[in-house]
């Protein structure tokens, strides 16, 4: 990023003003990308790191809403025994290329500014665009090196490939996001961090980086004002194209991670959104029952984590039946897991009219009808299996 000398300047400060105990600032300059989310899930979790980074992850959390934010639900698959092992290179040539090549024009950029100030013998523009030039060049070679790299540690026991566990994140702006994957991915999640690979060759690019970048920002404060006006105007033309390449390097970075993730699976990983519902219930319907089975939350306890209140127990119930889920206050499921038949569908409907808390007949048949909508958009799913009995 031309002109983003501050980063590296910032970090030499960092370096200067820590002891030897503190965190590695080249950590933490990484860290920054690391957020904190608040959750409710069925495990131990109450809050999970979130690597924002991941562009697709971000871009999921921060989802548009509807105009009735409260209501949205978003679904999202953490199945990583389902995602494909192909390298992001083999997958993206195109889109790393790109992000190579913009590099490499900043790079003919800055050199043709040093040509040019030496003819017109301006020497505090070659001070200037010589000094970018070295630091362009030490963040080449760190581009190409794994200084630092984001360590997912192994996870001792087995892999539990049957059950299902759910996060749930509340966003203050309204809507809720469900994380779905098992158990082993979310303790992955939680227990990743960032570490500097210390090395001989690691220590000396990244002293160079920021040297380089410090020397970089002070120049463009002490060469830029007395420069010739031509040179002015040719360092500010490559500063208006860097800004411009950051946002055509961002969508590359962003197909790229997404072509790798999706890769064979087709659309597999891609979040599924609920918007635009009347009631925060209906939504919840529409995710434990009409979603694919590979996003369904059918074992959701939506009154167990708090985002039902508990005059609803009788729904969950509901919805627990028809997914053949355990439940104590429900009929026992049928064994093996089948679809159940349409008198059985009507009989639980029955149920929960008797026993729903809330004696209201208006929100009764509203959420009676809202379950029938979404019965009706998961028989119609021809890929629909039918998911095992529960590990509730």
């Amino acid at each position: 990023m031309f002109g983003g000398a501050l980063v590296p300047l910032k970090t030499l400060v960092e370096h200067l003003t820590s002891n030897m105990t503190s965190l590695h600032p080249a950590v933490k300059m990484c860290q920054t990308d690391i957020v904190t989310i608040a959750v409710k899930s069925d495990m131990i979790f109450k809050e999970l790191p979130f690597n924002f980074s991941t562009m697709w992850l971000r871009d999921v959390i921060a989802f548009q809403p509807s105009s009735i934010p409260q209501n949205d639900v978003v679904v999202v698959s953490l199945d990583l025994k389902d995602t494909p092992d192909t390298p992001l290179e083999s997958r993206s040539i195109f889109r790393k290329a790109l992000i190579d090549l913009t590099g490499f024009v900043t790079g003919a950029l800055l050199i043709g500014s040093v040509y040019w100030s030496f003819l017109w013998v301006d020497v505090w523009g070659a001070s200037l665009f010589i000094i970018y030039t070295i630091h362009w060049f030490a963040s080449t070679l760190i581009a190409f090196c794994e200084v630092i790299t984001y360590e997912t540690p192994k996870v001792s026991g087995k892999m539990d490939t049957q059950t299902y566990h759910y996060a749930v994140h509340e966003r203050m702006g309204g809507g809720i996001v469900v994380f779905r994957g098992y158990k082993i991915v979310f303790e992955k999640l939680a227990r990743s961090r960032w570490v500097f690979n210390r090395s001989w060759r690691n220590n000396f690019l990244h002293w160079f980086w920021m040297t380089s970048g410090a020397l970089s920002a002070l120049a463009s404060v002490a060469c830029m004002v007395n420069m010739q006006t031509e040179l002015q105007l040719a360092f500010l033309g490559i500063l208006s194209y860097s800004s411009l390449a950051e946002i055509w390097v961002t969508q590359c970075a962003r197909g790229a991670q997404l072509k790798a993730l999706i890769g064979a699976r087709g659309d597999y990983l891609r979040p599924q959104y609920i918007r635009g519902k009347q009631k925060r219930a209906f939504g919840m319907i529409h995710a434990s029952l009409a979603l694919p089975a590979a996003y369904r939350l059918q074992d959701v306890r939506w009154t167990g984590l708090g985002l039902l209140p508990p005059p609803f127990e009788q729904l969950q119930v509901l919805l627990d039946t028809l997914n053949g889920v355990p439940n104590e206050k429900a009929p026992p499921p049928p064994f093996p897991p089948r679809p159940i038949s349409k008198i059985e569908f009507e009989e639980a409907i029955a149920h929960f009219r008797e026993n729903f808390a809330i004696r209201d007949p208006d929100l009764i048949d509203e959420l009676v009808e809202e379950v029938r909508a979404a019965w009706k958009i998961r028989e119609q799913d021809p890929d629909d299996k039918k998911p095992p009995t529960s590990k509730v």
